[in-house]
């Protein structure tokens, strides 16, 4: 019997690898709360990210902050809406480990564009 070739769907494969990568990472801080992580399967996009979102987080900068410090990431910027602490890993073989969340800022426009504050 001879098989049909296989066919990957990319974005599907980036959806499981993401879910492996997120229950992989959530796993090593339990006590943390977990985070939105991406490995991209992209070879040249070789980076870790982690997001702390305001829709499952009261407070992302300061989840964003813990999972910074646990993470060891020493480096911080704002780059437009976004707060990133970033860096790397000894023994990860990716070029950069970030975690981010969106500033204050940029949440509470984004709640007066939809009239949840004022």
């Amino acid at each position: 019997m001879t098989q049909a070739p296989i066919t990957v769907d990319r974005w599907e494969l980036q959806r499981a690898v993401d879910s492996a990568v997120s229950d992989f990472m959530n796993a090593l801080a339990t006590d943390a709360p977990p985070l939105q992580w991406r490995m991209p399967v992209d070879p040249h996009d070789s980076q870790l990210s982690g997001m702390a979102h305001s829709v499952h987080h009261a407070d992302p900068a300061a989840v964003a902050a813990q999972w910074a410090a646990l993470l060891g990431l020493e480096n911080e910027e704002i780059s437009g809406p976004f707060r990133i602490f970033h860096g790397r890993i000894s023994g990860l073989p990716v070029k950069r480990v970030e975690v981010w969340c969106e500033t204050e800022q940029a949440q509470a426009e984004a709640s007066v564009g939809k009239g949840v504050a004022e």
